[in-house]
């Protein structure tokens, strides 16, 4: 490339020289020279045209986010809006910023208070049906415990007039329904395209990430949520989902009624994820399962699931166990009593990085 840029410049050089010397109209150097500027902006067309061809194959490569990522480095969110016809979605999507400990830099968007908020990402990215992506993001309740209020991660799809695609309700994918994590950062993910269980709809053309906040059926909750590093990025197609060994005491809710996911677990790369509802037979603290060592996160994480019982909505631990084989230990430290048969607690949108 370098070397017939160089040959042209010395054309346009030795030619300059010959025109000088032979004192050409005015008229024609500027007719030569307009032509001069045309061949150079179409060599530095072909440049970014090629530039940009290998950023995005390097984004396909490196799995990278495909949709803006929400770091919100700078406390801008201009690229984030209202659900339209939702609460929230006229007020509050770009405040109030709060700083995020997670990382320094970064900032989160809040819900307002006595607010709920739809908001998504109004970047839209092309769909490759032939691919698998995840979703996730990073989220913590901000203020107070409240009664009521939780949130969901989404992804919204349109067709090629520009219209939502619904699913699992308003937006086509929530992989995490009515999470309420204490004041700690967790994060949340899910996949879903070529390989999975969610696989994209025929009429899909685009896609792009979301959140609700502080969501409480049709009234509204008195929580306020954080979230920060929402993104959607392109991923090696999973391996399959294994069954989780429940162990005693404890069932797969799926035997008490069949539609229900049974509870299963897949590693993809560093990152571990759980699926399925857990029904309960005894109170207090419980092991749910075992993973083989080499699963567990380098810290013990907590994650706050939904549930169905006398105490709906349960905490979940995942850590490394100290004994000899080093198994990682799934920990449901509240369980129901459920002679009823209907107590459960789900599994959905617990995923975590065994990366230190």
């Amino acid at each position: 490339m370098k070397a017939g840029i160089g040959l042209i410049a010395s054309v346009f050089l030795v030619s300059a020289v010959s025109l000088q010397a032979a004192e050409v109209p005015e008229s024609a150097i500027k007719k030569f020279n307009a032509g001069e500027k045309a061949v150079a902006q179409d060599v530095n067309d072909n440049f970014e045209a090629l530039r940009d061809a290998v950023n995005q194959l390097a984004r396909q490569i490196e799995g990278i986010n495909t949709v803006s990522s929400a770091a919100f480095t700078d406390g801008v969110t201009t690229d984030w809006v209202g659900e339209p016809g939702h609460a929230g979605d006229t007020t509050g999507y770009n405040a109030p910023i709060s700083a995020n400990p997670r990382a320094g830099t970064e900032y989160a968007i809040a819900n307002p208070n006595g607010e709920t908020l739809w908001v998504y990402n109004d970047k839209f990215q092309k769909i490759d049906k032939s691919k698998t992506y995840e979703v996730s993001g990073w989220f913590r309740r901000s203020s107070g415990d409240g009664t009521a209020g939780n949130l969901y991660l989404a992804v919204k799809l349109r067709d090629s007039t520009g219209t939502n695609i619904g699913g699992d309700g308003s937006w086509w994918y929530y992989p995490v329904i009515q999470a309420t994590p204490d004041a700690n950062w967790v994060m949340y993910q899910g996949s879903f395209g070529a390989g999975t269980s969610k696989p994209f709809p025929d009429e899909a053309v685009d896609m792009t990430v979301g959140a609700i906040l502080n969501h409480n059926g049709d009234s509204v909750g008195d929580r306020i949520f954080e979230m920060t590093a929402l993104g959607i990025k392109v991923i090696p197609t999973p391996e399959p989902w294994q069954d989780l060994v429940i162990e005693t005491g404890l069932f797969p809710y799926n035997n008490v009624d069949s539609k229900y996911q049974i509870p299963q677990f897949r590693k993809q790369g560093d990152m571990v994820c759980l699926r399925g509802l857990v029904g309960g037979s005894e109170t207090g603290n419980k092991v749910i399962a075992y993973l083989p060592a080499g699963f567990a996160p380098p810290k013990r994480l907590i994650f706050h699931s939904s549930g169905h019982g006398t105490t709906a909505g349960d905490r979940v631990d995942v850590y490394k166990g100290t004994g000899s084989l080093k198994r990682t230990h799934i920990f449901l430290t509240t369980v129901d009593n459920a002679t009823s048969g209907t107590e459960w607690t789900s599994l959905d949108g617990m995923c975590w990085s065994v990366a230190p």
